[in-house]
């Protein structure tokens, strides 16, 4: 994909994101226990200790089903025409993915990462198209991120949490046990609270 395609779909995406929170069909009790599940309901009011939570926060109030009614995303992108410039994006971002990934490869002529789920036990190999990424030196990388689907490469929201070689399988081994105690697979929701807290705390807090 080329930077210019890129950066034009970064861009839309952004506008479906503030067109999604100004029709805003979220509850009070749906925000205020979201804030609780991520902790940054504090004093009864919203605190996020740095910018990064702000942003986290309002991914998640976007494409997370915070009632039965459905996500932000689903419900803003089924009551859009067909005609609608934002349709064909916001029904793309309707299937997001989010998982834990390690980076193997960088190709900075095509603006590609490949990356491995590490959350299935076949490790899925997936391709990302990330500019940055692309033309770094991070392979062995990992990450958790929300990817969103284009024909056979997929793009990331911007928003990742990133941990270290050693502290993964802390990292499995805790979403093991959470598992167990449940009795079941985490949902959507559940996966992602732990993934971000799990960041403050083997990554962000112990720095």
């Amino acid at each position: 994909m080329e930077a210019s395609r890129y950066a034009e779909i970064r861009q839309q995406m952004h506008h479906v994101f503030q067109s999604a929170f100004q029709w805003n069909h979220i509850s009070q009790t749906d925000i205020v226990l979201a804030a609780q599940k991520l902790q940054v309901w504090k004093q009864n009011q919203l605190t996020f200790q740095e910018e990064e939570d702000r942003h986290v926060f309002f991914e998640y109030c976007f494409y997370e089903k915070l009632s039965p009614k459905g996500s932000q995303i689903d419900l803003f992108a089924s009551n859009l025409s067909k005609e609608d410039p934002l349709c064909f994006l916001a029904h793309q971002m309707r299937q997001s993915i989010h998982g834990l990934y390690q980076i193997v490869k960088c190709n900075k002529e095509k603006n590609e990462v490949i990356i491995k789920d590490l959350l299935t036990k076949e490790g899925s190999i997936l391709t990302l198209i990330d500019i940055n990424l692309s033309h770094s030196n991070a392979i062995g990388l990992i990450f958790y991120g929300r990817l969103l689907p284009f024909q056979e490469v997929y793009i990331s929201t911007g928003i990742t949490f990133s941990y270290s070689q050693e502290n993964l399988n802390r990292l499995l081994s805790q979403k093991e046990k959470i598992e167990l105690k449940k009795r079941r697979k985490l949902s959507s929701r559940e996966r992602y609270e732990w993934a971000y807290l799990s960041y403050l705390q083997y990554t962000r807090n112990d720095k």
